[in-house]
C-alpha cells in the first residue's frame, strides 16, 4: 500500500483516467448520475492527494534523511552531518572527521537511489544504494580533480521518528 503514498503522480493519473472514462460515458448517455460520479471521483482524488502529502512513508523518511545529510555536506557542516549519523557508526564518523576538513564541498548529489526498509527488526532498519556525485575543492590543492563519483550502500536504523546512518560501504553494486 506504500505505493499509493509514495508519489502524487499515481493518484493523479488514475484519477484522470477514471475521469476520462466517465466523461466518455457522460457524452454517450447524458445521464446526470455520471456527472455526480465525476464530481465524486474528483473529490476522492483531491482527498487522496492531501493524504499523500500528509503521510510520510519509511522510504520517504529515509530519503529525506539522506537528502539532509547531503545538504549538510554541501554546507560543509560536520555537526549537521553528524545529526544523521548514529553514535555507533564510528567508522563513518572517523572517515568524515579525516576527510571533510581537507575539502570544501561545493555540491553533493544523490542519484540512482534504491531504498529497502525492513520493519521486521526492532528498531526498523533500512538500506540505501545510491550513486553519490560530489564537486569538491581540495584546500591543500593536492588532488587535481574536482569531481568525485562513487557508489554507496548505507545502512540505517530508526530512532524514534528519525533515521540514522549506522554503517556504509563504498563501491557497492545492487544485488
Amino acid at each position: 500500500m506504500d505505493w499509493l503514498f509514495e508519489g502524487l503522480w499515481t493518484i493523479l493519473i488514475v484519477g484522470v483516467v477514471i475521469e476520462i472514462i466517465l466523461g466518455l460515458i457522460l457524452l454517450n448517455t447524458g445521464r446526470a448520475v455520471v456527472l455526480v460520479a465525476m464530481i465524486g471521483v474528483a473529490a476522492l482524488v483531491g482527498v487522496a492527494a492531501i493524504v499523500e502529502r500528509i503521510v510520510v512513508t519509511d522510504r520517504e523518511a529515509v530519503t529525506g534523511a539522506l537528502q539532509g545529510a547531503a545538504d549538510a555536506l554541501e554546507a560543509n557542516d560536520i555537526d549537521a552531518l553528524f545529526a544523521y549519523v548514529g553514535p555507533e557508526a564510528q567508522a563513518l564518523r572517523s572517515r568524515a572527521l579525516q576527510e571533510l576538513p581537507r575539502f570544501r564541498i561545493k555540491e553533493a548529489k544523490v542519484g540512482g537511489l534504491k531504498v529497502t526498509v525492513n520493519r521486521v527488526h526492532n528498531p526498523p532498519t533500512a538500506r540505501t544504494e545510491l550513486i553519490g556525485t560530489f564537486k569538491v575543492q581540495d584546500k591543500k590543492q593536492q588532488v587535481p580533480y574536482e569531481n568525485y563519483v562513487q557508489r554507496f550502500a548505507i545502512r540505517w536504523r530508526q530512532e524514534g521518528d528519525r533515521w540514522l546512518m549506522v554503517d556504509y560501504e563504498e563501491g557497492t553494486r545492487g544485488e
